[in-house]
């Protein structure tokens, strides 16, 4: 948490809110997708599935291929106490329910199912969905949770290191990496995973503070000449690979900053 704390003073010298924004891409996307207020009916689908990881006492055995847990039991889990702290939160739900609403998201990967939180946000933009998740158990609970979207969700079971060389011959608009925070796993997917970029891709990393490694990874991923445009908003840091005069990065201020530490 510390290094965290440090990282986001570092980051608030550095960010800037829409108006220091001379890109139209930018611009546009920060103020009619990352500022969007409008209550969406889908919300309170979130919410639902929210309530349900809630309410859901079962105990499940978990097991941990990337970085460990700071604050659960490394084998036994309760559901509820994992969907407490696991995943993303409220905010960053909706948040990836409206940039994939905003970029026409139809194929997604999803590089770390949980208990299926970012998972329902996809899906509830009618998104295509493959989701991989190492531990059984847990991706149980995410498939229990999202019965309802089995026609649109292709559950992967197994080690990413196994399965993303499977699959690195298709294309897909959007990848949420969110599975395995440390900085040579980081990298190796981030490489294996470049021949499936389309010029409409999205990448979005999750946790690129979570420690110095994880920068580290953010700032390899982020210079790759393949990428035209990044944005750094502290706790997602979102690539896009369309070709571009020149290359750009933005550090840009969430609107919700209560957010970016939990």
């Amino acid at each position: 948490m510390i290094f965290q704390i440090k990282a986001y003073l570092q980051f608030l010298l550095r960010s800037k809110n829409r108006h220091g924004v001379h890109s139209p891409f930018v611009y546009q996307f920060v103020e009619n997708c990352l500022n969007d207020r409008a209550p969406y009916e889908a919300y309170e689908t979130l919410a639902d599935a929210n309530r349900q990881l809630a309410a859901n006492k079962q105990l499940i055995r978990v097991t941990d291929y990337g970085a460990q847990s700071k604050t659960m039991h490394p084998k036994q889990r309760r559901v509820c106490d994992m969907a407490a702290v696991a995943g993303i939160t409220p905010y960053r739900q909706q948040l990836l329910y409206r940039l994939a609403r905003y970029f026409n998201i139809e194929n997604a990967l999803e590089i770390g199912t949980s208990v299926g939180k970012a998972t329902v946000a996809l899906a509830a933009v009618n998104v295509r969905i493959q989701t991989i998740e190492g531990c059984a158990n847990t991706q149980a609970v995410a498939k229990d949770l999202l019965a309802d979207y089995s026609d649109r969700i292709q559950f992967t079971n197994g080690t990413f290191e196994a399965i993303l060389p499977t699959i690195n011959d298709q294309k897909f608009d959007l990848i949420f990496f969110d599975g395995n925070h440390q900085y040579e796993p980081t990298i190796s997917y981030f490489n294996t995973l470049l021949q499936t970029v389309h010029h409409k891709s999205v990448w979005i990393f999750d946790d690129i503070y979570y420690s110095a490694h994880m920068q580290r990874a953010w700032e390899y991923v982020r210079k790759n000449p393949n990428v035209s445009l990044s944005v750094d908003t502290f706790r997602w840091g979102i690539l896009f690979f369309e070709p571009r005069p020149n290359k750009e990065d933005f550090v840009i201020r969430p609107p919700f900053f209560f957010d970016t530490l939990m």
